[in-house]
């Protein structure tokens, strides 16, 4: 196996009993591959760590959805809907990525691969652009279809672009050793 430096976490400290995650396998650099070229972290096989990152169904269509909410709240002018639109979105921003945790049970921290980063800043203009839209719309009622049109705009952006982002996240793990990631998985409950 690898001669490189994974550091598995799986004690449970007194401090730590109280936790419901452990990381599973985590890396800043990883040691050169092994003879057959497969590259382990944590005693893992990279690959299989990186294969058990599957983005729930769901995830992006309600976070796109939420989003969607938000900026179409521009359109009705109103405070009330658009502050309940604004704390939705929030609450969903908050409470998405713990319930894809729960699910799944395993995520990355802290991994960036550059493929991954790129498609992240494009996602991120995306919903920018479509929010300040929204936000032109309250110039004028005229502009109301636009604060519509931006909300169907930044729900298909988040499908696209949040599915690309997953797939070139894992892409970037599964091949660039250079890149430094941590694995958590969920520890059951007794």
């Amino acid at each position: 196996r690898s001669t490189g430096s994974p550091q598995v976490d799986g004690s449970a400290e007194p401090s730590q009993q109280r936790r419901s995650f452990r990381t599973l396998a985590g890396v800043d650099r990883p040691g050169a591959p092994d003879d057959d070229g497969t590259q382990y972290v944590g005693g893992l096989p990279r690959a299989d760590l990186v294969d058990r990152l599957v983005t729930p169904r769901w995830y992006h269509p309600v976070s796109g959805a939420a989003l969607a909410v938000f900026v179409a709240a521009f359109a009705t002018r109103t405070f009330a809907v658009v502050g309940m639109a604004s704390v939705l979105y929030t609450v969903t921003l908050f409470v998405l990525p713990r319930a894809y945790r729960r699910v799944v049970g395993v995520w990355v921290v802290g991994a960036s691969p550059e493929g991954a980063r790129r498609v992240g800043r494009s996602l991120a203009r995306a919903c920018t652009a479509t929010v300040l839209v929204g936000l032109l719309s309250l110039a004028t009622p005229v502009l109301r279809l636009l604060a519509v049109v931006a909300a169907v705009v930044a729900y298909v952006a988040v499908q696209v672009l949040g599915k690309r982002f997953d797939e070139a996240l894992r892409e970037g793990l599964r091949h660039d050793p250079e890149v430094g990631f941590k694995i958590e998985e969920r520890v059951p409950e007794d």
